[in-house]
């Protein structure tokens, strides 16, 4: 479909039926969303390497895009920290398909951000102190960044039930 110069769409009117108003209610973010996983078929995207270091952006709104598997936990462990492919298959072994399905509709929507983007940006607006997000950082450096940013530390507050149950049991 992509490679046809002649290639010929034919848009029809939505009759009245409210069910269908409804579905052609789609946006062309979720549009691009969902088009990225078909065509990416567990395969990765062509700027990207394993060595490709990349975040998100930003939290894509999951709730109005069609669903990738583990895209939750995805979406919280590539906010909080920067990481390669190879890293982050090590440290969330997760269907390979699926995260390279996930990472596919995330940089086709902007949500993904990579390393070339952060040196372009870093040489166009930052002048002094910037970001070092490189692919020549160690394996091993690297998955321990990732490791502290997953595990919780002492320093974060506990939740409600497990403060009650200290409560309860005479702990601190």
């Amino acid at each position: 479909m992509c490679r046809d110069d002649h290639l010929a769409v034919i848009c029809k009117t939505v009759p009245d039926n409210p069910q269908w108003k409804e579905k052609a209610k789609v946006t062309i973010m979720s549009c691009l969303w969902q088009m990225a996983i078909w065509t990416a078929q567990g395969r990765l995207v062509f700027p990207m390497t394993p060595q490709t270091v990349f975040t998100l952006k930003r939290w894509p709104n999951l709730t109005r895009l069609a669903p990738v598997p583990e895209s939750m936990r995805l979406s919280a462990f590539l906010t909080k920290t920067s990481v390669n492919l190879n890293i982050l298959y090590k440290v969330m072994p997760l269907d390979m398909a699926d995260i390279l399905n996930y990472l596919a509709a995330t940089y086709v929507t902007g949500y993904l951000a990579t390393d070339n983007e952060f040196s372009v940006q870093g040489n166009r607006e930052l002048t002094t102190d910037t970001v070092n997000v490189n692919t020549h950082v160690p394996d091993n450096k690297m998955s321990k960044d990732a490791l502290t940013a997953v595990t919780p530390s002492q320093n974060q507050p506990r939740g409600l039930l497990q403060r009650l149950m200290r409560k309860l049991s005479g702990g601190k």
